[in-house]
């Protein structure tokens, strides 16, 4: 279900704000003074359909609204007296629901101590993840650190387990667990990639530094299944042409051999003595791309990110996820990549390997960290990812330069207060 408009009326007691979302090129961008609500209603909307009903309970409004292509409308209401929100759903032909939605909000997801009884009461086999950081985290009790570590949020929690959801808020009706599945916007924050040590098996810090490794484990894991489900193709491709990766396998085999390394090391090893090995085999990968043997997601990542990239390029390892090369094709670590290439790299993975077709994609102040090139070719990146995965984007921004020649789809926030 794709989402069409988006209003709120009172925001902080004295704002209206009613934002169309345009349908055909799928971008809307607001912009306005500080302090009239852009971030704030961009996380009201996640938060009722992400579970942080305890967000919008604490936000001054009267109502929220949001509707949708069908005709169908979501209205939402703060009940102040009994710390209960009032959500109902408004059908193409005016009739209401009759069972509408009233979570609470008091007990929101940051009462650790009782989501912790309720998970294990009825996950046993789930612990929290010991974290510096929130939002809380969990692991299987089974798990193997710290490779094969397997962290689920709160919501993998609630979207797995509805009676703990029940327990935490009431109990969601169907229409609005169906709507929710359907339409489930999502709002993307400035992140960044970070590295952490591991301490004795546990992470110290979570949240966005864990998502880091998740992420590039799901481009890989997506590309894993690209490939499985043309093995075939790939191998009479490679049977029919043995120059395409026979000179990297002769390598790495003369490496072993001679060294009595593993082949993990025999990579390392080749990719300081070795250069003209990968120099060859990123040619044939270059061959294959133009083939049409790798998924359009990959290709279009990979294509927009060394756009960007100056003095280094980006591949997408089965097994490892993302790797960065210098133009020595020397590894560079994640760690060693600018603020701006950090956020830029979550960003777009995000948008290509993460978000379904026709989510609304809410991103606020995309231009942290990028400069002036980069912000002006935002929108055109914005594009060739929509193109391909026809998703909605509702874009936040203080810089003109993010908006550059798309002022016809802007829309102006809290004009009156900050002229």
């Amino acid at each position: 279900m794709r989402i069409t408009k988006i209003s709120v009326k009172g925001l902080f007691g004295y704002l209206d704000h009613e934002i169309p979302l345009n349908q055909e090129s799928r971008i809307t961008i607001v912009h306005g003074p500080n302090g009239v609500g852009k971030s704030v209603l961009m996380r009201m909307v996640h938060g009722l359909f992400n579970y942080d009903y305890g967000f919008i309970g604490e936000t001054p409004f009267d109502n929220l609204n949001i509707y949708f292509h069908c005709g169908t409308s979501i209205h939402v209401q703060r009940i102040d007296y009994k710390e209960r929100l009032l959500v109902e759903c408004v059908n193409e032909d005016g009739s209401r629901n009759r069972v509408p939605f009233i979570p609470t909000t008091y007990m929101d997801t940051t009462d650790n101590d009782t989501l912790n009884e309720l998970v294990s009461k009825e996950i046993p086999t789930m612990s929290p993840l010991p974290s510096l950081a929130e939002p809380l985290w969990f692991v299987e009790e089974s798990y193997d650190p710290p490779e094969s570590i397997e962290v689920y949020t709160i919501e993998d929690i609630l979207n797995s387990h509805p009676q703990i959801h029940e327990r935490l808020f009431g109990q969601m009706p169907d229409w609005f667990a169906r709507i929710r599945k359907s339409a489930g916007p999502r709002f993307v924050q400035t992140e960044r990639l970070k590295t952490t040590a591991i301490i004795n098996g546990w992470l110290p810090e979570v949240g966005q530094v864990f998502r880091t490794s998740e992420i590039a484990r799901g481009i890989g894991e997506r590309y894993r299944d690209y490939l499985a489900e043309n093995e075939t193709e790939l191998e009479k491709v490679v049977e029919e042409n043995p120059d395409l990766l026979q000179p990297l396998l002769d390598a790495i085999k003369e490496m072993v051999d001679n060294y009595n390394v593993d082949r993990s090391e025999a990579m390392a090893r080749l990719r300081k003595e070795r250069p003209d090995v990968f120099q060859r085999f990123h040619q044939n990968l270059d061959e294959a791309r133009r083939s049409g043997f790798f998924s359009d997601e990959r290709k279009l990542f990979e294509s927009i990110i060394n756009e960007r990239f100056l003095f280094k390029s980006i591949e997408i390892d089965e097994d490892e996820g993302i790797e960065i090369l210098d133009d020595n094709y020397e590894e560079v670590p994640l760690s060693a990549l600018s603020s701006g290439e950090q956020h830029l790299l979550v960003l777009y993975s995000q948008l290509l390997f993460e978000i379904k077709p026709d989510t609304l994609v809410m991103i606020d102040e995309p231009e942290i960290s990028m400069n002036v090139v980069w912000q002006r070719n935002f929108l055109k990146d914005l594009q060739r990812i929509i193109e391909l995965r026809k998703f909605d984007v509702l874009v936040a921004t203080h810089s003109p330069e993010v908006i550059y020649d798309k002022w016809d789809w802007t829309v102006a926030l809290g004009a009156k207060v900050d002229d």
